[in-house]
């Protein structure tokens, strides 16, 4: 548990130095992303891990934790052309009296 704590101020102190690297304000960024900036200040300084919500909109966004795709409807490879034949599993036949 220590070690995830460690690993996540880690993360924390990277991002912030990056803004610091580009001289670039967070508030800038913020708005500039469509979040409020007291809200990614709280995501910098650790008050909340972006667990949901904004916070964790905003924890994808400055790439602390990995973006979840929505996932595909099972249609959407039907009109999107991506549906390959060759990708299908393999079934047995069965033979019916």
């Amino acid at each position: 548990m220590a070690h995830d704590k460690q690993a996540r101020n880690n993360a924390l102190k990277e991002v912030r130095q990056g803004f610091n690297d580009r001289g670039e304000a967070v508030s800038d960024w913020a708005r500039r992303h469509g979040f409020p900036p007291n809200a990614v200040y709280q995501v910098l300084n650790g008050y909340t891990t972006g667990s949901r919500g904004t916070a964790h909109r905003i924890a994808v966004a400055l790439g602390l934790k990995p973006s979840q795709e929505q996932p595909k409807s099972p249609t959407d490879h039907l009109a999107s052309g991506e549906f390959d034949v060759t990708k299908l599993k393999a079934y047995e036949t069965y033979e019916f009296d």
